[in-house]
């Protein structure tokens, strides 16, 4: 033994392997590794499905167009359609469990369907105009079910045997103009077919305000919705012969058709006092815009098929008064096609009992019932006389924007604690009238939809009032469109987007208030539909601007 040397201390070898927490770190560590892996791996496998699919979609829309062509110019097309066919819209393919659609678009090249072959703008010969119909345009789109991204599209263009062999062809195309006086809605326009009977209908094919039938057989047509999503075409203008189109060769036979969607009028009418049903009242709306009354049958309180237009409501009924309504937006809340109104009317002289020991009294209008014990008398007076609850004013309410240039179209809503409401819009001067309590106070909010801030004044009727003057708020700018005689004027922020309509005053005029920028704007006539004088205006912040429209309307 060494003095002053420490004991070496050996620590006694323990058996290899992990501990319980090694092992657990290991095992958590890889299930880590193994889902990091697997998303790239189903990733990559998704894409391996998805190029299969394209694949597939590709060879379906080549085949497709490689027998197209392979087929006589004559065939290509689709029935009832221009170009006529005998090719079908529609197929369904399975290829491998999955199912393709094939869905065949087939028009005529040229300015008659907007596509130009050639650069002068048509596809025969150049300096000489023609409607496009030597051409034709083969769309192919295959689309795969369960396949997210867009669908595979090849277009092709077939042309005849011999150039030129459509000369002398007739062509027809419609204009459709949506009549919408309080609100434009988004809802598609309808499809439209032309008929000569024997022959068979043929389909535009296309929602559009512009719908064309390019080399068609000469010969009188009537214009049809094919798919009418909702719409009509105006009574009038079917009336005026407006939907009969004479189509001879070497030229285009052309309309404009008005077209609405129909709204319903629902009436309740009231007792004013036991606030029972009227079951007999008879009811006359008034068109203002045409000019036109209907009076229906009593009891018949539920109108439908009627023109968005401004009506008068006039209510009567036996024994009782008068209800009448000077103007009425149906439908208030346009695209909803319904209008509910209930109307409280009074009986003529109103009703009193008086009861005192045995015996009751009771006067309705003109007659006494006096009933005493087990005898009844009933004495009829001479002599009536109606007392109204209160005497009626007309007030005139003019709407003016912040130039003070008076609105046409702009909204005027008049509200009271329990008379009306009333609503209507103002004419080419900015002007509505309604009929409201002699000594009352009503509320009278006037705006549009062209971007002015409201106005809303309190109205004492009987005394001074103001007019409803209409604001520029805050950062907005003004622009006034003129040139608007026989048009209604438009504007929109980019070419992309759709046209607003404004109506034009007795001058011709009409404003917009919006953000600082540039807006097209132009004009379309109200007797054919054309758009004219498009240009580009600048809307400066704070200020006022004005722009005059080019472009003569009939």
């Amino acid at each position: 033994m060494v003095s002053g040397t420490a004991k070496s201390r050996v620590r006694p070898r323990l058996e290899d392997g992990f501990t319980i927490i090694e092992a657990l770190v290991a095992v958590t560590i890889l299930a880590i590794a193994i889902v990091l892996s697997t998303r790239p791996v189903m990733t990559a496998l998704q894409a391996v499905s998805d190029s299969r699919v394209i694949s597939v979609s590709e060879n379906l829309a080549q085949a497709e167009i490689e027998v197209i062509h392979s087929l006589n110019y004559d065939q290509i097309g689709l029935p009832g359609r221009t170009p006529g066919g005998s090719l079908v819209e529609y197929r369904e393919i399975t290829v491998s469990g999955r199912r393709y659609v094939l869905d065949l678009d087939i028009q005529y090249a040229g300015s008659a369907t907007g596509l130009s072959v050639i650069p002068q703008g048509g596809d025969g010969v150049e300096g000489s105009f023609d409607f496009g119909v030597d051409y034709k345009v083969v769309k192919v789109t295959v689309t795969a079910d369960g396949r997210e991204s867009d669908p595979i599209v090849m277009e092709t263009i077939i042309a005849p045997s011999r150039i030129g062999q459509h000369e002398g062809i007739a062509n027809a195309r419609v204009y459709l103009a949506a009549h919408e006086p309080f609100a434009v809605s988004n809802f598609d326009l309808p499809k439209l077919k032309i008929h000569a009977p024997p022959a068979a209908e043929i389909r535009s094919g296309v929602s559009a305000d512009e719908q064309a039938w390019p080399a068609i057989p000469p010969a009188t047509y009537t214009v049809l919705v094919d798919d009418a999503n909702g719409w009509i075409i105006h009574s009038d203008d079917i009336i005026n012969g407006l939907d009969q189109l004479v189509v001879v060769a070497g030229s285009i036979a052309e309309t404009t058709l008005r077209v609405y969607r129909p709204a319903t009028f629902e009436l309740e009418v009231l007792d004013s006092i036991s606030l029972q049903p009227v079951v007999d009242a008879s009811l006359t709306l008034t068109n203002l815009d045409l000019e036109t009354s209907v009076a229906y049958l009593p009891g018949e309180y539920t109108i439908t098929g009627l023109l968005p237009e401004t009506y008068g409501v006039l209510v009567t009924a036996p024994g009782y008064l008068d209800w009448s309504l000077v103007s009425l937006n149906i439908p208030a809340a346009y695209p909803d096609p319904t209008h509910q109104l209930t109307v409280y009317i009074e009986a003529i002289g109103g009703s009193t009992t008086t009861t005192t020991g045995g015996s009751t009294t009771t006067t309705t209008g003109g007659s006494t019932t006096t009933t005493t014990g087990g005898s009844t008398t009933t004495t009829s007076s001479t002599t009536t006389t109606t007392v109204p609850p209160g005497n009626r004013i007309a007030v005139e309410f003019t709407v003016i924007d912040n130039w003070n240039m008076v609105v046409a179209g702009a909204y005027v809503d008049v509200t009271h604690a329990s008379d009306g409401p009333f609503s209507g819009i103002t004419d080419a001067y900015g002007r509505i009238t309604f009929n409201l309590l002699d000594g009352e106070q009503y509320t009278a909010v006037g705006s549009t939809d062209w971007g002015h801030g409201p106005d809303s004044d309190p109205v004492n009727v009987g005394g001074w009032i103001d007019q409803l003057e209409l604001s520029r708020p805050s950062g907005k700018g003004t622009m006034t469109l003129s040139g608007g005689t026989d048009a209604e004027l438009l504007y929109r922020a980019s070419s992309s987007n759709p046209w607003t309509v404004m109506p034009a005053n007795f001058e011709g005029k009409a404003s917009f208030v919006d953000s600082a920028g540039w807006f097209e704007v132009a004009k379309r006539c109200l007797g054919n539909g054309e758009v004219e004088g498009i240009k580009s205006v600048k809307i400066k912040s704070g200020s006022n601007r004005s722009a005059p429209i080019s472009g003569w309307c009939p």
